[in-house]
């Protein structure tokens, strides 16, 4: 699996505040039928957020982009429908994910969200993730 990357393209001012790569996630990504995953993804500066997600094996994925009270609410709550994530990074039963838009500096949450019951789906499911933020 290709590890969780936000690249940051700056200037050489900004190199010092932002690395040309800096991880911030897992490794490798496998998501369990009927379960979710959230990825923290801190942008050091505001850009545009580039995320690529494909599904290698396994079921598909609901996608969500939240902020830190979204992530808060998602955990205290079965009843996702309610959720304000980033509309520009919604997805529902996605197998090939690919979003950009502009996005504040600041902490975000990625979650993947597996809902199949595993009975006639995949029990597991592994997912290649890339994200590169550009200022």
């Amino acid at each position: 699996m290709k590890s969780l990357m936000v690249r940051c393209f700056a200037t050489t001012a900004e190199r010092q505040l932002c690395p040309e790569r800096k991880r911030v996630g897992l490794e490798t990504q496998n998501l369990g039928a009927h379960s979710w995953r959230s990825i923290p993804v801190l942008l050091p500066y505001s850009g545009s957020l580039d995320v690529n997600l494909q599904v290698v094996r396994g079921n598909p994925l609901d996608v969500y982009l939240v902020d830190a009270t979204g992530m808060d609410m998602m955990k205290l709550s079965t009843d996702w429908s309610t959720i304000q994530g980033n509309p520009n990074f919604s997805a529902v039963k996605t197998t090939n994910y690919q979003r950009s838009a502009p996005l504040n500096q600041g902490r975000y949450y990625l979650v993947m969200r597996d809902t199949s019951l595993g009975i006639f789906s995949s029990a597991a499911t592994d997912v290649d993730l890339k994200i590169e933020l550009v200022p």
